[in-house]
């Protein structure tokens, strides 16, 4: 069941539409998403990265795992580590940009 909503609703349901509102909204806000990429067995091709980052411009930071594989979240513990500290940035500058967006 959860293969098939990640099929459904992530990986076969958002594309060029949806992932061009979410760079303006990046835009919007002045929050720089982060995208995270695998450098093992990832799911992301180059080519569709460079697509993504033509849309999304400097809205978006490519962040790279070369040790990781595609689930880079149980990746070996340089790779967590590496990751963590990466979520951890982004959910304090997405608090801050709340923060600073609320007073709008």
């Amino acid at each position: 069941m959860a293969q098939m909503l990640a099929w459904d609703r992530v990986l076969g349901g958002v594309g060029e539409a949806e992932w061009t509102k979410c760079a303006q909204r990046c835009k919007e806000t002045g929050i720089v998403a982060a995208l995270f990429v695998a450098g093992i067995q990832s799911a992301c091709n180059e080519g569709s990265l460079q697509e993504m980052r033509l849309i999304s411009g400097p809205a978006v930071e490519l962040v790279r795992f070369p040790n990781a594989g595609h689930s880079i979240h149980n990746a070996n513990k340089q790779s967590v580590d590496e990751f963590d500290r990466h979520v951890e940035r982004v959910m304090k500058a997405a608090a801050k940009s709340a923060k600073k967006n609320s007073t709008l």
